[in-house]
């Protein structure tokens, strides 16, 4: 559990999304391996949450870049429209 709060902390730390990708897939690890060595509970449970909020995080840097290339698109689309007239 230590080991998951450090990582925990350093994630909150992080502006960059794939720094913070990278601590929580290393929290996921170190939680795995735990499971594999000894069941506990609340290991599970703090598996599931890390797990949890990776796929949230993923899917707001998804919509993210998703909401960039709609702008980018619209901005050439009327930067085109100008140029014709």
């Amino acid at each position: 559990h230590n080991l998951w709060n450090s990582f925990y902390r350093l994630w909150e730390q992080q502006t960059n999304f794939e720094a913070k990708k990278y601590y929580w897939e290393k929290a996921i690890s170190f939680y795995q391996t735990a499971l594999k060595i000894k069941y506990d509970e609340q290991t599970k449970k703090n598996l599931e949450f890390v797990l949890n909020k990776l796929k949230q995080e993923e899917q707001k840097q998804q919509n993210k870049q998703q909401n960039e290339q709609q702008k980018q698109w619209e901005n050439n689309k009327n930067n085109q429209q100008w140029n014709k007239q």
